[in-house]
């Protein structure tokens, strides 16, 4: 359908009251936004649309995507309910109080920072995305849900609410005080030691690791799994011993 064509359609959808014309429509024609505009009620997909900037004070109370939209930065303050999808967009940088509800998917991006203060309920995403240094994530950042990177260095005293998926990473360490609510998972990855003190809330998995060794202080509070690790050559009671004064509930093999 022609642009034209669509626009006559929506004129003609508020004329006759039903409707107010859609945000996408309004930003893409610069036409002023109400109080009401700015708080979607739904969700907002401004995918593959041909707009370059997005208004201050908007809030989206469930999804937002922007994948292959020209839109080159967010506005402060952003509120999203549900989950922000940024992927395979133009966007380099997130925004100072950026709180999302749900996940948030940076994969894909040339975003190097995530922002002190960043709130997110969700899953966070960050795969193939620029984020490389220690100092990048800083101890602000707030998660209840699984964090999967795939090319990291993680901040010390970083603690993740829920799982932490780091197989066929390339991180090369984890940091020191690293306290994992959830699942820790370490298979395949390039990982060969564990630092002392890992706080692990349910399960570590330790299958196909390269990891020879448990430390001093460890805490598994769930189970522990070593199915084809070098750490199967260690009976049980060796491995017990290994991380007092730590525990591990139980050794799966």
């Amino acid at each position: 359908m022609e642009i034209a064509t669509l626009g006559k359609i929506f004129e003609f959808i508020k004329e006759k009251g039903e409707q107010n014309l859609p945000l996408f429509w309004k930003m893409k024609n610069n036409m002023p936004l109400t109080e009401e505009d700015l708080n979607v009620k739904g969700d907002l997909h401004l995918s593959n649309r041909n707009i370059t900037s997005l208004p201050k004070g908007l809030k989206v109370y469930g999804n937002m995507s922007l994948g292959y939209s020209k839109v080159r930065s967010l506005p402060e303050g952003l509120e999203v309910g549900g989950t922000l999808n940024v992927s395979d967009s133009m966007i380099s940088k997130l925004p100072k109080g950026l709180k999302v509800g749900g996940s948030l998917v940076i994969s894909y991006t040339s975003i190097g920072i995530l922002p002190k203060g960043l709130e997110v309920g969700g899953v966070i995403y960050a795969i193939n995305s620029h984020i490389f240094n220690i100092d990048e994530i800083p101890k602000g950042v707030i998660t209840e849900g699984i964090v999967t990177i795939n090319k990291l260095i993680l901040n010390s005293n970083l603690t993740i609410s829920s799982d932490l998926h780091l197989q066929h990473t390339k991180i090369p360490s984890l940091p020191e005080g690293l306290k994992v609510g959830k699942h820790l998972f370490l298979g395949y990855s390039e990982i060969t030691s564990l630092p002392e003190g890992l706080n692990v809330g349910e399960h570590l998995f330790l299958g196909y690791s390269k990891i020879t060794s448990l430390p001093k202080g460890l805490e598994v509070f769930g189970g522990l799994y070593i199915k084809n690790a070098p750490l199967t050559k260690y009976t049980d009671e060796q491995l017990r011993e290994m991380v007092k004064p730590g525990h591990i509930n139980r050794i799966m093999r």
